[in-house]
C-alpha cells in the first residue's frame, strides 16, 4: 500500500509542477499596493512626493523583493539592452543605463558614457520615471557641476548623432542561468520557504500558519460531524416505514436546496443578532494560535459556524449514500448474505451500508473543497481571521506571495483528498486489491 501511495505521489508531480509554474505567474502581475505603501511612509516621515525619491524607493523595493531579476531562465527583451550590467553598478545607475540604451540603441557606447560619468563622480543618476529624451540627458549632465565638461557633452552629442533607436524595438533572447525569479522562488519553495508578504513584510508561512489555525478549529470538527451524522442518518432512514421515509426524503431535499449563505444569515438572525436570541457571538475575534493552544480555547463561539457548515453539507452527502443504499437491496451479494442466514440488521450495516459509502468516498475530494469554500463565507460573516478571510484580504491588497501560498495549500489539500480516497476505497471495497506489478 505504501508503494502504491508513493507511485501516486510521483505520478502527480508533473501536474503539480505545471501548477507551480501557473502560480508563479502571480509574481508577474503588477502590485501598486507596495509602491503606495512606501510612498505614504515617505510622506509620514516628512518627505515629499518628489519624483526622484519615489523612483529610488521603487528601485529599492524591487531589489528587496527580487523583482529586479529576470523572470525565467530565458528572457525576451530589447536588443538595445546589454546582456549584463557591471555587477558593482548601483541600482539607480542601472535604471539610467537601461533608459540610455533604449534611447541610443547602442549598449556599448552607453556604457562608455556611464564610465566617463563615473570617473567624474557624477551624482544626478536618478531621472523621472517616464520616457527619457536627449534634452533631459543634457540638462541632467549639465546641471551637475562635477560632470559639466565638454568631453561629456560631446560624448552625448556623438551618441545622439549615431543613435540607432530602431534597435530598441528588436527582440533578443537571453539565457539568465540561475539568476532569475523562478529559480529563486522554486529553490525557496523546495526548502519550505514561501517568501515574504509584500504587504506586511512577514514570512508567508507565519501569516498562513496563523490563519490556518483559526480555520482548522471549526472546519475539522465540522468535517468529522458531517460524515458521522450522514452515516447514522442513512441507518435511521433505513428503519423508517414507506410514508415516513418519503417525508424524510422531502425534508432532506428541502434542506439541500437552501444554500450555505442562506443558512448562515438565518442562523445569525436567530441566534447571534440579539433580535431573537443572543446565544452566540456575531463576531469571533480569534487570536493567533501557537502549537496546540487551540485545545485550551473556548469552543462555544465556534458552535454556530460548525452548525452552518454541517447543515449546508450533510443533506447532499446523505442523499448520495441513501440512494446507493436503496439500490443495493437487489444486488447479488445481498441475496448471498440472506442465503447464508444473516439477519437484515447485519446485512444492512455490514454489507449494504458499506457498499453505499463508495459514492461518498468517490466524491470525498469534492465534499472537502465544498466545506473549505463554505468556510470562506462563514469566516467573512463572523469576521474569523482564517484562511478564507486572509485570501480575500490578500487579493484586495495584491499581496501575491500570500495568495500563491494559499492556493498551493489548497492544491496540497486536494492531492491529500485523492490519497485518502484511494485508501478508503481499498478498505471498503473488497473487489479492489493492489497488483504486485
Amino acid at each position: 500500500m505504501l508503494r502504491y501511495l508513493a507511485v501516486r505521489l510521483l505520478s502527480a508531480f508533473p501536474a503539480l509542477l505545471l501548477g507551480l509554474i501557473g502560480l508563479f505567474v502571480f509574481r508577474l502581475l503588477p502590485s501598486q499596493s507596495v509602491w503606495e505603501e512606501r510612498i505614504d511612509l515617505l510622506a509620514l516621515e516628512g518627505g515629499s512626493y518628489n519624483a526622484q525619491r519615489i523612483l529610488q524607493e521603487k528601485i529599492r523595493i524591487r531589489k528587496e523583493l527580487g523583482l529586479d531579476l529576470p523572470v525565467f531562465y530565458l528572457s525576451l527583451q530589447s536588443a538595445a539592452l546589454p546582456a549584463a550590467l557591471p555587477p558593482g553598478m548601483p541600482d539607480v545607475q542601472k535604471e539610467w543605463v537601461k533608459k540610455i540604451c533604449l534611447l541610443t540603441g547602442q549598449s556599448d557606447k552607453a556604457l562608455q558614457l556611464v564610465s566617463a560619468l563615473q570617473a567624474q563622480s557624477f551624482a544626478a543618476w536618478v531621472v523621472e520615471d517616464d520616457e527619457l529624451t536627449w534634452e533631459r540627458v543634457r540638462s541632467s549632465v549639465s546641471g551637475n557641476d562635477s560632470a559639466a565638461s565638454s568631453e561629456i557633452l560631446s560624448l552625448v552629442n556623438e551618441l545622439e548623432a549615431s543613435s540607432q533607436q530602431w534597435r530598441a524595438y528588436l527582440p533578443a533572447v537571453y539565457w539568465n542561468d540561475s539568476g532569475n525569479q523562478f529559480h529563486l522562488w522554486f529553490s525557496q519553495l523546495l526548502r519550505g520557504d514561501l517568501g515574504v508578504s509584500w504587504k506586511n513584510r512577514e514570512r508567508v508561512l507565519d501569516v498562513i500558519g496563523r490563519a490556518l489555525s483559526n480555520t482548522i478549529v471549526f472546519t475539522v470538527p465540522a468535517i468529522i460531524l458531517i460524515f458521522l451524522s450522514a452515516y447514522w442518518l442513512v441507518i435511521g432512514l433505513s428503519q423508517l416505514g414507506a410514508r415516513a421515509k418519503a417525508l424524510a426524503d422531502q425534508v432532506i431535499y428541502f434542506f439541500d436546496l437552501v444554500p450555505l449563505f442562506g443558512w448562515a444569515l438565518l442562523a445569525m438572525i436567530l441566534f447571534a443578532s440579539g433580535s431573537v436570541f443572543s446565544w452566540f457571538p456575531s463576531h469571533i475575534s480569534a487570536s493567533s494560535l501557537n502549537g496546540l493552544s487551540f485545545l485550551s480555547r473556548s469552543f462555544w463561539p465556534y458552535v454556530l459556524p460548525v452548525a452552518i457548515l454541517w447543515i449546508s453539507t450533510v443533506p447532499y452527502i446523505t442523499k448520495h449514500i441513501d440512494n446507493a443504499f436503496q439500490k443495493s437491496a437487489d444486488l447479488p451479494f445481498v441475496f448471498m448474505a440472506r442465503a447464508r442466514g444473516l439477519s437484515e440488521h447485519v446485512i444492512k450495516k455490514r454489507y449494504r451500508l458499506r457498499y453505499s459509502l463508495l459514492p461518498a468516498i468517490t466524491l470525498f475530494g469534492e465534499y472537502l473543497l465544498a466545506v473549505v469554500s463554505g468556510a470562506l463565507v462563514v469566516e467573512v460573516l463572523f469576521s474569523i481571521q482564517g484562511v478564507g478571510m486572509l485570501l480575500t484580504q490578500s487579493v484586495g491588497a495584491q499581496d501575491y506571495p500570500v495568495v500563491t501560498g494559499i492556493i498551493l495549500l489548497l492544491i496540497m489539500v486536494r492531492m491529500l483528498s485523492y490519497l485518502i480516497t484511494d485508501v478508503l476505497y481499498y478498505w471498503f471495497d473488497p473487489r479492489i486489491r493492489l497488483s504486485n506489478q
